[in-house]
């Protein structure tokens, strides 16, 4: 069961892929250039912000069930298109981001 549950949390965001082509075109490189570099930056970020919080772990540290939410929350934010939630999903992100970079637990150390 342990096996399976961590499959379910790993397929979820490829699992989610397909719904965000329908919803943003640019994903499918349809519209002008601009917009395709900002849908596929974003929609990475939002990619890896759902890994990372369903998971637990954000760049080789283990993260608290706080910053598990804000990122799922920042996820949501970066997948749906529109400036407005990009720019908060990306906030919520880098602030994450940067309280793990710098109060995290490390779990695979290479300093001796």
């Amino acid at each position: 069961m342990k096996t399976g549950f961590r499959g379910m949390q790993l397929a979820l965001a490829a699992f989610i892929v397909p719904f965000m082509f329908v919803r943003s075109p640019a994903l499918m490189l349809d519209g002008n250039i601009t917009t395709i570099i900002s849908v596929l930056i974003t929609s990475m970020i939002g990619i890896y912000a759902l890994a990372a919080g369903l998971v637990g772990y954000l760049v080789n540290s283990r993260i608290n069930m706080v910053q598990r939410v804000l990122l799922l929350i920042a996820a949501l934010l970066l997948m749906d298109p529109g400036f407005n939630t990009d720019v908060i999903g990306v906030i919520i992100f880098v602030a994450v981001f940067l309280i793990g970079k710098f109060f995290r637990k490390k779990v695979l150390s290479l300093e001796n």
